[in-house]
């Protein structure tokens, strides 16, 4: 209860209307007790978005979007003619930002592997008219493949099952993909690479040597969230993605919950934080 308190006090829009914020957390769980049916909600932009139950659409219900410091930074980062990959894009959000950014002379490339979660995200695009998105479902790996996904009750925190699991969950085959297969049949570089994979992210990272290696300002920007116990149950500590982008020549800072980057000098980070910025070019 005082962890749950500890976070609703930290949250932007209790901050700024603490009577508001409670109000649409109470409406929010009251209304799911009368139906299943999406919710259809909007983001800060004021594009439509169709939510199931779950983390991420309350998130987008209460504040806008559900992680506004991740929304701001796309927004600041992206321009006309940009392309941008969505690597987890779970209902579509991010790209449903990236879109009207990158206008209809750039890219948006969403992947998303879980099915009911793609349905959502093909909605959304299709609903919003995002002529200049194409949607995936497939599961960004190292390698070309077929694996297990978990689906637990909360669709946000489904992630790849590898080898034996003891878990009782339900499951799914899904496709898997390295980047640098699909950027090798794809027409553009590109810009910025958003990843939130529940713990997969090194394996991206390990399919993507190709795209890490490029030079100067060809090499994409990758913005990527992480949780140091999702690293831990795939075999890894956080701090190798962070070495593994230095090793390619790429800086990393940390992006604060006020949106602003800051150079990473350990690999502890401030509390609170879990996002990763990586790039070639200047400071984002």
């Amino acid at each position: 209860m005082l962890g749950a308190l500890s976070i609703l006090f930290k949250r932007p829009d209790f901050r700024s209307n603490p009577i508001a914020a409670i109000y649409k957390r109470l409406w929010w769980r009251i209304r799911w007790t009368f139906t299943n049916k999406p919710w259809q909600l909007k983001l800060r932009n004021g594009l439509s978005i169709s939510a199931p139950k779950g983390g991420a659409g309350a998130l987008i219900y209460y504040q806008g979007n559900a992680e506004p410091e991740l929304a701001s930074f796309i927004s600041r980062t992206l321009k006309p003619g940009m392309t941008f990959w969505d690597i987890g894009s779970h209902i579509g959000e991010y790209a449903l930002v990236a879109s009207p950014l990158v206008t209809e002379t750039g890219r948006v490339e969403a992947f998303e592997p879980q099915p009911a979660m793609f349905e959502f995200l093909r909605e959304n695009v299709t609903r919003n008219g995002l002529v200049n998105t194409t949607v995936h479902d497939v599961a960004i790996s190292n390698q070309t493949g077929v694996v297990q996904m978990s689906l637990p009750v909360e669709p946000s925190i489904a992630c790849l099952q590898l080898g034996p699991t003891a878990s009782d969950l339900p499951s799914v085959n899904v496709t898997t993909a390295p980047l640098d297969a699909i950027h090798a049949i794809t027409e553009r570089t590109p810009d910025l690479i958003k990843v939130d994979v529940e713990g997969a992210e090194l394996l991206v990272l390990n399919g993507a040597q190709e795209l890490l290696d490029l030079p100067g300002l060809d090499a994409p920007m990758w913005v990527m969230e992480y949780e140091p116990d999702n690293c831990l149950a795939f075999g890894y500590q956080a701090g190798d993605l962070l070495t593994k982008f230095r090793a390619h020549g790429l800086f990393t800072y940390w992006l604060t919950p006020a949106g602003r980057s800051e150079l990473i000098l350990d690999a502890n980070p401030p509390a609170g934080i879990r996002t990763v910025i990586a790039t070639k070019g200047p400071r984002p």
